[in-house]
């Protein structure tokens, strides 16, 4: 049921309710509660819902509430006191008294009640007029942890290793509880760390680098924007202790989390040995700005990895003479490895490369087949927008019949998309209307 029906059912029996028809003492306990779990289910919703023109007054709730607790109701008791708390129904935004009131749910054990204590007024909680002792926090953590709520672990992991001393808590502690937060698939990156980094030195278990390693190579290889983990399983690296347990494809992978710049680059090359296309063609583009050579070779190891973008650079390199001795032969063979894994650059540089006949011959057929391969490419995959140039050099096809019959308003179609995409000179669309 939506929260619009619900907050209806509510309003309707709220006018019920004021008009009499409903009595209170009148209520079953399980009429009462059903009513009181609408309530729940829309209250923090309830005030944006409400109505006035519906004749509803939605501060007659408190009195239900009220009503509620008095025959011991403790969803009643908790609505009550989630409307001091945000301050709904016509009621004082009063804190100090909904902490009082959830306190004394959760000493009952009430969950939801527990959840509001450790949520809102937990012992690192600030600005607020009362809130949890540190032993309180710790004790309905556990205690929510009994009730099924495993993610909490994480929680406790926290509380333990920032209060150890004021606990008396031994690291043994603090390794099992994060080892129960893991064990549950309920752990953050920190607590995945500070179980690898008891591990790796011991602290409140046997010194296990195996677990430790592949502990801190989970990590890196999930998280991101964390360099700490990355550069962990770096420095393993480097001291080798990641043979045998960690595949060069994983490795690979938590690498290229890596962002990539002057301080970086040492570790790109060193993990780019292994062969992974992916990491050479990303040193290709690194270097494209700063060593052509540098920047030909990593392309080059990527391209012969099978990587379709690299074996188009490389091709272009050869076509212009890029960090290697110009050879159109060398680039339209490149072109064609790349074209054949539909990457659509290689196929516009074919088309380029058949029209103005760097391979040798000018052969217009080819140049259309190839241009048109290109533009179907980008078509397909919905980025022509950034692809006007291809559809400009089609349109030249059609127009002067190169490869294909003329086709004046296919040409047009053509040349109006790359003008409006690519900025071309508008002029090219005057000349086509004067013909």
């Amino acid at each position: 049921m939506s929260n619009i029906t619900l907050v209806a059912k509510v309003n309707n029996w709220l006018k019920d309710y004021e008009q009499g028809t409903i009595i209170l003492d009148n209520l079953s306990t399980e009429t009462l509660e059903a009513f009181l779990e609408d309530v729940f289910l829309i209250s923090s919703d309830y005030e944006d819902y409400y109505d006035a023109k519906d004749g509803v007054n939605s501060h007659r709730l408190v009195e239900v509430f009220e009503y509620a607790s008095t025959k011991k109701s403790q969803l009643g008791r908790y609505l009550l006191a989630e409307a001091y708390y945000y301050g709904y129904f016509g009621l004082e935004e009063d804190e100090s008294k909904a902490f009082d009131m959830y306190k004394e749910l959760a000493k009952e054990g009430y969950d939801i009640a527990i959840d509001e204590l450790l949520n809102k007024f937990d012992v690192d909680t600030r600005d607020r007029p009362k809130r949890l002792t540190l032993e309180e926090t710790v004790h309905y953590t556990k205690e929510r942890i009994k009730q099924g709520r495993t993610n909490l672990y994480v929680r406790l992991s926290f509380i333990y290793k920032k209060y150890q001393k004021e606990l008396h808590l031994e690291d043994k502690d603090i390794f099992e509880c994060c080892k129960l937060a893991v064990e549950h698939n309920d752990w953050t990156y920190e607590v995945a760390y500070t179980l690898a980094e008891y591990y790796e030195q011991g602290k409140g278990t046997a010194k296990d680098m195996t677990k430790a390693v592949q502990l801190y190579c989970k990590v890196a290889e999930d998280c991101y924007g964390y360099d700490k983990y990355i550069l962990k399983v770096v420095d393993f690296y480097y001291k080798g202790l990641l043979d045998g347990v960690v595949s060069d494809k994983q490795l690979s992978k938590i690498i290229l989390k890596l962002d990539l710049n002057e301080n970086t680059a040492y570790i790109y090359r060193e993990i780019g040995k292994f062969g992974n296309q992916t990491i050479a063609y990303r040193l290709g583009h690194y270097y494209s700005k700063k060593d052509k050579g540098l920047a030909f070779e990593w392309w080059l190891k990527a391209a012969e990895k099978g990587n379709a973008n690299a074996m188009c650079n490389v091709g272009n390199c050869y076509e212009r003479g890029y960090g290697v001795r110009q050879n159109y032969a060398k680039a339209e063979k490149w072109y064609l490895l790349s074209a054949e894994k539909n990457d659509h650059c290689a196929c516009y540089s074919l088309g380029y490369f058949y029209e103005y006949g760097l391979s040798g011959v000018v052969d217009y057929d080819k140049a259309f087949e190839y241009y048109n391969k290109a533009w179907d490419m980008v078509t397909n995959n919905y980025d022509k927008e950034h692809n006007g140039s291809i559809a400009y050099d089609l349109a030249r096809m059609y127009r002067e019949g190169k490869g294909v019959e003329k086709d004046m308003e296919k040409a047009f179609e053509l040349l109006e998309f790359s003008a409006l995409n690519d900025c071309r000179d508008l002029i090219e669309r005057k000349e086509l209307d004067e013909k």
